[in-house]
């Protein structure tokens, strides 16, 4: 049983993708006639799960996924898509509903832009280690808002040499929309 339970977590590791939960966040997943909700609560870093009457929870497993293994469930947000996956099954998510006590930004999918030159660090602090720089123009991935906001900015995790880093939102833009916490939409 042991070592089934961990081929399961390595076949649902290579799906996972940045997911960034926060409460009063809903999603409706479907396939073919079958409807499924999932509704985040942040404080206990965990989603819900409802299905034809089963309720069941997915717990954050920091490697930017929601799992749980005995259901064989995993949900995970990141690219084009949402996505919740239960067993071999394969459901389409769309938003359904974001309280208004909610962020808007503080729930998106990753997301382009560009730094306007400055450090990275391992934490969304200026007193974390720096891990590198970026200069002006250089290509960025955003895939999530840290929340945590310094003179008037937030930090933003970013993709960086293949692993996640931090940059402070007041030397970045986001190419497709103005990201709240962010200096500029890029030109």
């Amino acid at each position: 049983m042991r070592y089934f339970t961990v081929i399961l977590v390595l076949i649902f590791a290579q799906f996972a993708t940045y997911a960034y939960a926060h409460e009063g966040v809903k999603f409706e997943c479907s396939k073919a006639d079958e409807m499924i909700g999932v509704e985040f609560f942040a404080p206990e870093n965990r989603a819900q799960i409802t299905r034809s009457g089963d309720s069941f929870g997915v717990i954050y497993n920091d490697k930017d996924a929601y799992l749980n293994v005995f259901k064989q469930a995993q949900f995970y947000t990141g690219g084009a898509k949402t996505q919740l996956f239960i067993g071999m099954k394969k459901y389409e998510c769309a938003l359904f509903e974001k309280n208004n006590a909610a962020n808007d930004q503080a729930f998106f999918t990753q997301t382009s832009g560009k730094s306007l030159g400055g450090k990275v660090r391992d934490a969304a602090s200026m007193n974390s280690k720096q891990i590198g720089s970026l200069f002006e123009g250089n290509a960025i991935v955003i895939t999530g808002n840290s929340g945590v906001n310094m003179n008037g900015y937030d930090w933003f995790e970013i993709e960086f040499k293949g692993r996640k880093a931090y940059q402070w939102g007041g030397i970045m833009c986001s190419d497709h929309a103005k990201l709240n916490g962010i200096y500029m939409q890029c030109e």
